[in-house]
């Protein structure tokens, strides 16, 4: 495909449109992770992580499965999203934890 293609590709797809709104959604969720995490309290590693596990359990993975339910996405669509959301979740609280707490005590490992 040459570049002239490829530019008039994605000028009928309204591809550059979605890309610009893909990168926005997950912004906002890098924000959402991060406010979930502050409000937890969480600081350390192990704490950043099971905070951003319950918030996968509890919120990302019901969300997700209305797209199931009600538009007939495949059940391999799912588990590849959740998959996705899983992983992404984890790496953002993971790097968000290597910043947090920095120079703080946490109370259990003072038992």
């Amino acid at each position: 495909m040459s570049a002239a293609q490829a530019d008039a590709a994605m000028a009928e797809t309204g591809m550059l449109k979605w890309l610009v709104f893909a990168l926005l959604i997950t912004f906002a969720q890098a924000i959402g992770v991060l406010m979930v995490i502050h409000k937890a309290g969480a600081k350390r590693l192990p704490a950043c992580l099971s905070t951003t596990f319950w918030l996968l359990v509890t919120m990302v993975a019901p969300l997700l499965a209305y797209a199931c339910i009600y538009s007939g996405y495949s059940l391999t669509g799912y588990l590849v999203d959740l998959g996705h959301h899983v992983v992404g979740f984890m790496a953002m609280a993971a790097v968000y934890a290597a910043f947090r707490g920095k120079g703080k005590i946490d109370e259990t490992e003072l038992l």
